[in-house]
C-alpha cells in the first residue's frame, strides 16, 4: 500500500510540475530585471501554469519574438491580443501577444531561488552538478 501511495503521489507531482518543454503545463523562469518590482525582484523563481484563458490583472509569462520570455501583467485585451506592462514600468509593452504566445499565469514565486539555480548555468556549477 505504501508503494502504491508513493507512486500515486509521484505521478501527481510529475503531472503538476512537469515543465512545458516535456509536455507539462508549467513554465519556469528566473526574474532578470526590475520591471515587476516591488512584488518580484531579480533572482526570484517564478512558475507559470498554462490556462485555457487569461484575464486583465493576470501576471503571465509570454514569449516575445525578439526578447524571449517576458514576465508582465495583462492590463487590457484588444482584438484577441493582450496588452501587458511591467508593474514598475511607465510604458506598456510594444509587443501584444496572442493566447498562443502566453506560456502561463503566475502560479508560484519563490524569492531568490533563481539566483541559486543560475549558478548551475556557470561552468563551475555545471561541473559540480
Amino acid at each position: 500500500m505504501k508503494i502504491l501511495t508513493k507512486g500515486l503521489i509521484s505521478i501527481i507531482l510529475l503531472v503538476v510540475f512537469a515543465p512545458a518543454q516535456i509536455g507539462g503545463r508549467m513554465t519556469y523562469a528566473i526574474v532578470n530585471g526590475n520591471s515587476m518590482e516591488p512584488g518580484f525582484k531579480k533572482g526570484d523563481l517564478v512558475m507559470a501554469l498554462a490556462q485555457s484563458a487569461y484575464a486583465v490583472n493576470d501576471v503571465v509569462l509570454y514569449d516575445h519574438p525578439e526578447i524571449g520570455l517576458v514576465f508582465h501583467r495583462i492590463i487590457a485585451i484588444e482584438q484577441n491580443r493582450f496588452v501587458l506592462k511591467g508593474d514598475n514600468n511607465n510604458w506598456i509593452d510594444s509587443y501584444h501577444p496572442s493566447q498562443s504566445n502566453i506560456h502561463g499565469k503566475l502560479w508560484l514565486m519563490i524569492p531568490w531561488l533563481g539566483r541559486s539555480l543560475s549558478w548551475f548555468h556557470t561552468p563551475e556549477g555545471f561541473s559540480l552538478a
